[in-house]
């Protein structure tokens, strides 16, 4: 059966962080060949049979008169500021990044740099997810905040945590540094090599201790499979032996690694098994994940849920007014593999893998958003506890379909704001952001990037000790205990190849 997916992604820059689409002129996007311009008009005329149809506030955009021999980027962006001037109608349609209002309606013509096969998404580049900046005894330094698992990057051992000083040989500054960290994330097949110096970065006795890893290291881009799941982990406590908590930091929703997402849920099962145990909590880290698949957010929620919630409607779509005269709402359930568009069998499979949980314990940050937003919305509509740590979520309340086309030497996908979901409590009114269960303002921002896991990582610190502790921790105790020894033992990360779905590693290494 043809299925058409409904993507439900949110495509921003995250602070200190570069897309892959990122490019010094909009009107001058990566081609084949230059001499070839890209058809504005064709796809600024097909972009409008898209938003008259399909846009949440067609009917706003219907009344607009456009320019169509403009550049397609200044046609979208002047479309959608067309609808923002009748009374802020499309207010959804985005957020504030400082100053500037984001729209997530977007399109992109490019030379193809990502493709995907059956199994698996293929990127180009170096594998560095985001970074942060930070100044220590007068050197600036770039905090590396994750790597894609197979990466280049992760293959010369830059990890979560690493920091950068030099790159080509040049020492990072406040005036140069967006410069030279753009240059990690490439946006065509010419990216050059670069040349890094980093370091590992520790506190002792209040001290900054600075111990380098690497002078000099040059890195060459490649292509890699861009595995969402970063780490993942699970831990059992020692003070308290009846817990055992599975750990995932998962970066993207992206239904080719639904499998692997699933193999995962199987072997926290299955490890815990072995050790007489059994999975009694879940800290799911979502706090980069911008969003991706609806398909792969109602496949999660069934694995963290399973059974005891089969049947129950986890998200429900709607779609603009004229739309919604014709067609019925789009509904998604837990277990089921039945979906508006035809069939996704993995949602149903994957109460075979399920960890039956009450609760799950959300990391957010601002970034986390669309999908992950709809994990945390969703459960809670089935009456699954929820607790998040970190800040305000981004507040993506609506999704996309997204339309690709060819024209001439480009490929062009085009995703305007589309439908609008609700759990099955009615809600779904979130476009502020989702309030943290216990807040934690920027927790990036002493910016000193602790590993996967770690004590010094503090929504991860704080997580575990709500769980073991069975006391929601409070910050001012946070402060005081940092420095503590989280007491558990672990079964090791994930850090398979790409493509491989591996297994925790044997043993229990403390």
């Amino acid at each position: 059966m043809k299925v058409k997916f409904w993507l439900f992604a949110a495509l921003f820059a995250a602070a200190g962080a570069f897309t892959a689409c990122s490019n010094d002129d909009p009107g001058k996007e990566p081609g084949p060949d230059d001499k070839k311009p890209i058809p504005h008009m064709e796809i600024n005329q097909w972009m409008d049979g898209n938003m008259r149809t399909l846009y949440l506030w067609n009917e706003e955009y219907k009344k607009l008169t456009l320019d169509f021999d403009q550049e397609h980027q200044n046609f979208l962006k002047s479309a959608l500021d067309g609808v923002k001037k009748q009374n802020n109608a499309n207010a959804e349609d985005g957020y504030y990044y400082g100053d500037q209002w984001i729209y997530y309606s977007y399109v992109e013509a490019k030379q193809k740099t990502r493709s995907t096969r059956a199994d698996q998404t293929i990127d180009y580049g170096f594998g560095i997810t985001g970074h942060n900046f930070g100044n220590v005894n007068g050197t600036i330094y770039m905090a590396v905040l994750g790597v894609i698992p197979g990466s280049p990057a992760d293959k010369a051992g830059i990890t979560r945590g690493s920091f950068i000083s030099k790159i080509n040989g040049t020492s990072i500054t406040e005036q140069n540094s967006l410069s030279l960290a753009k240059l990690l994330y490439p946006s065509a097949i010419s990216a050059d090599i670069v040349r890094l110096d980093w370091s590992e970065i520790t506190t002792e006795n209040g001290q900054f201790v600075v111990t380098p890893k690497q002078s000099g290291f040059n890195l060459k881009p490649a292509t890699f499979s861009r595995n969402p799941i970063l780490y993942a982990t699970l831990a059992l406590s020692e003070t308290n032996p009846d817990v055992c908590i599975a750990y995932l930091v998962y970066h993207e929703f992206d239904m080719n690694y639904d499998e692997t997402l699933m193999d995962w849920f199987k072997t926290f099962k299955q490890t815990a098994e072995k050790e007489g145990k059994k999975v009694t909590d879940l800290i799911l880290d979502l706090r980069y994940n911008g969003g991706g698949y609806l398909f792969s957010s109602a496949m999660l929620a069934t694995l963290i849920t399973g059974e005891k919630h089969k049947g129950g409607l986890y998200v429900e779509t709607t779609y603009n007014e004229e739309r919604n005269k014709t067609m019925a709402p789009g509904q998604y359930f837990i277990g089921k593999k039945e979906v508006p568009e035809g069939e996704y069998p993995l949602i149903e499979e994957a109460l075979k893998h399920s960890l039956d949980l009450d609760r799950v314990f959300v990391l957010t940050m601002n970034g986390t958003a669309s999908a992950s937003e709809l994990i945390i919305n969703g459960l809670r509509g089935l009456d699954v506890e929820v607790n998040t740590i970190g800040e305000y979520t981004n507040g993506k309340n609506v999704g996309m379909e997204v339309d690709t086309r060819t024209f001439g030497d480009y490929e062009v996908s085009f995703a305007p704001c589309t439908i609008r979901l609700k759990n099955a409590k009615g809600f779904g009114d979130y476009s502020s952001g989702l309030e943290p269960s216990l807040t934690v303002v920027n927790p990036d921002s002493d910016w000193l990037i602790a590993p996967y896991a770690s004590n010094g990582d503090p929504l991860f610190r704080m997580a575990y000790e709500w769980i073991v502790t069975g006391k929601k921790p409070t910050l001012e105790a946070d402060a005081g205990t940092r420095a503590a020894d989280l007491g558990y033992y672990s079964f090791g990360e994930y850090h398979a190849a790409p493509g491989v779905s591996g297994a925790i590693m044997n043993g229990i290494a403390k």
